[in-house]
């Protein structure tokens, strides 16, 4: 069911600031009605006129939870990098044993931006990947996405140039992202050959290195002439140590299944709870129960996408590494039922000599063939003694 109603709008949506200057942007979120237990955007903006300096929960979830004695969650954690004018994913979601959640109107996310010196021209400020949950962590489908734009300079006349000097700061360095490529998702078994109409397990294998974790998200991809996709399932990984410290796990998003595009969007699992710290190593972070469609036959590639892992204070580790995997669908080759014993050598069959074939009635050729050749020697000598009783008149 479409929610047309529900929405996450660029405040203000068009804006005009100055090269140097410092603004924000508002996310504002609105539930038309509907109670939400939290809500997820990323933001993309032209990096030759702006950049993001930080990014801080807004106070729609925040204040409904602080005053039913629940807490927010933001994860994932944004990550900004102004090379390509991107800040990635921030979740957040409401934690605690009271039921429901905000609804209306309020201040989703605050991005804290700056509008670069000597630039001017105008940026398309755009949100992707919004998604509002409601109450239940189900994610509202058909939400309405309102963009903006910022003009930096004034663009309805030409900058007057002026003799004062002005300063050029220094940029400030930019610490670099530590990669992260022991650190890995994985589709487990990467090859697989199953029958058609056969129903199968694909599992995302985690795998943190010597990093602790406090959550990982990744969402499916897939082929849906061959394959589609019946639930998914919540990992061990995550759980198993949530339960062991008197912690639990909060799956959001949670994910949605498209098998008529074959995708299954993105599935988040997180720690809440006091303790700090989180699993390390290996485990299975989620189970995707599949079906090989009845009469199909092919390979079909199986990629995660939006993979992310999250240390214990929630942020990204850069540079993971993602294994993909393939399925193919086919016929399984027939075996033998006691597979590996001797191959009995078959016993000879015995020889059968054919029966005489019985004379069938009819004429007896043998017989015709003597009688013609007892003519044709008659008629030769009634033939040689007519002439020599003709020469002997004659004489």
């Amino acid at each position: 069911m479409p929610h047309p109603g529900v929405s996450l709008s660029i405040s203000p949506g068009n804006q005009t600031e100055s090269p140097g200057s410092t603004f924000d942007i508002k996310v504002v979120i609105n539930t038309d009605g509907v109670t939400s237990r939290g809500a997820q955007c990323s933001l993309t903006f032209d990096p030759s006129l702006l950049q993001c300096d930080s990014v801080d929960e807004g106070d729609f979830f925040k204040t409904w939870a602080q005053s039913h004695s629940c807490s927010t969650l933001v994860f994932p954690a944004p990550e900004i990098n102004n090379n390509v004018g991107q800040v990635s994913d921030i979740g957040v979601a409401i934690m605690g044993q009271t039921a429901g959640g905000p609804s209306g109107s309020g201040t989703f996310c605050t991005y804290h931006m700056a509008a670069k010196v000597g630039a001017r021209g105008q940026s398309s400020i755009t949100l992707t990947d919004a998604q509002v949950a409601d109450q239940t962590g189900a994610i509202l489908h058909g939400i309405t996405v309102n963009n903006g734009q910022v003009t930096v300079g004034n663009m309805t006349s030409p900058l007057t140039p002026t003799s004062t000097p002005i300063s050029t700061p220094t940029p400030t360095p930019t610490a670099t992202a530590v990669p992260y490529a022991g650190a890995s998702l994985s589709i487990s078994p990467a090859d697989q050959t199953e029958s058609p109409g056969s129903t199968f397990d694909i599992r995302v294998m985690i795998n943190t290195g010597n990093v602790t974790s406090r959550g990982a998200q990744c969402s499916l991809t897939f082929d849906p002439s061959l394959l589609q996709c019946n639930s998914v399932d919540e990992g061990d990984f995550l759980k198993t140590w949530a339960q062991s410290h008197s912690c639990s796990t909060l799956v959001f998003p949670a994910p949605e299944i498209n098998n008529n595009v074959g995708q299954v969007s993105d599935i988040g699992v997180a720690i809440v709870g006091q303790t700090v710290g989180g699993p390390s190593g290996g485990g299975t972070f989620c189970t995707y129960h599949m079906t090989a469609k009845a009469g199909a036959r092919g390979q079909a590639s199986v990629a995660l996408t939006d993979a992310q892992i999250a240390d214990q204070t929630g942020t990204i580790l850069q540079g993971i590494t993602v294994n993909n995997g393939q399925v193919t669908v086919a016929n399984a080759t027939p075996t033998s039922i006691n597979e590996g014993a001797a191959t009995p050598t078959p016993a000879p069959m015995p020889s059968v000599t054919p029966p005489p074939a019985s004379s069938a009635p009819g004429l007896n050729w043998s017989l015709i063939g003597g009688i013609i050749g007892a003519v044709i020697v008659i008629g030769a000598v009634i033939y040689f003694l007519f002439a020599r009783r003709r020469n002997t008149s004659a004489s």
